[in-house]
């Protein structure tokens, strides 16, 4: 069982990375919470898909995401005194927890 799991989120990262699935302006992050908004849905599909979950295999990610605006700018903090323990909740996907 375990191995299906290692097999399945080998092929889900090869999937990814051939798909080229990343964010296209360094706002991305920032306007998360507006990417099913009717009136920035199709700006940010084009322009933010990592960010708004629309790359392959996204839908079985779960409720990994950063909640924090500046987790990018925090990742070297993620295995520091005192941040750890808020990085942990704030920035899950930035600092790898899930």
């Amino acid at each position: 069982m375990k191995y299906l799991f290692y097999i399945s989120m080998i092929l889900l990262s090869v999937i990814y990375i051939s798909s080229g699935c990343k964010d296209l302006l360094p706002q991305c992050r920032s306007l998360r919470n507006r990417c099913k908004e009717p009136v920035m849905a199709k700006f940010l599909s084009q322009n933010c898909k990592y960010t708004c979950k629309l790359c392959p295999g996204d839908e079985n990610k779960g409720t990994c995401d950063d909640d924090g605006d500046n987790c990018n700018e925090m990742k070297s903090y993620c295995d520091k005194e005192p941040y750890k323990e808020m990085l942990k909740v704030r920035c899950k996907r930035t600092c790898g927890i899930c």
